[in-house]
């Protein structure tokens, strides 16, 4: 039977001292470099919410990048859509509708790229009282199911939300 040895050997040391480095050097270039592309935005607001769930950080990361000048119109819509999710996780609907009305128009391409972030947009305009503009997105996402299986997941929405609508038929 293999016993692993009772003294940590200077090898051992040597490791855990570079796993130590190597992640120090990850949190730094994950969140105190300079961020230079709108990805980098981006990706910068995505650790705030992924390591220290701070969704106004998130948020304050999001507009500076919409500051941009270089910035087309698919970042821009991006960025709309990142602020909209973090709005709704903090249940601030009416801002977050504010910028998912920016994006709506990436919803009529016909290759549209899957995001669960749509089922974030749909919510918030429902909760904001918005019940129209919410039931067209999901039937606009509801079409894209073809292209990619994944957009079946507003179907969830059926007997969760939109259920009173179905009754009244």
């Amino acid at each position: 039977m293999f016993t692993p040895p009772s003294e940590t050997s200077t090898t051992m040391y040597f490791v855990y001292a570079l796993s130590f480095f190597l992640l120090i050097y990850a949190v730094y270039r994950g969140l105190f470099t300079r961020l230079r592309t709108p990805e980098d935005y981006l990706i910068r607001a995505k650790n705030y919410v992924s390591y220290f769930r701070s969704h106004k950080k998130a948020i304050r990361t999001l507009e500076n990048g919409l500051q941009l000048p270089e910035l087309t119109e698919a970042q821009k819509q991006e960025f709309y859509f990142r602020l909209g999710i973090e709005h709704y996780r903090l249940r601030d609907y009416a801002t977050a509708v504010t910028h998912f009305d920016h994006v709506i128009p990436r919803l009529k391409k016909r290759k549209l790229e899957y995001d669960s972030g749509y089922l974030s947009m749909i919510m918030s305009y429902y909760n904001d009282g918005q019940e129209a503009t919410a039931r067209k997105i999901y039937h606009q996402l509801l079409s894209k199911q073809h292209t990619d299986v994944r957009f079946s997941f507003v179907t969830s929405l059926d007997k969760r939300i939109f259920k009173d609508t179905e009754r009244k038929k």
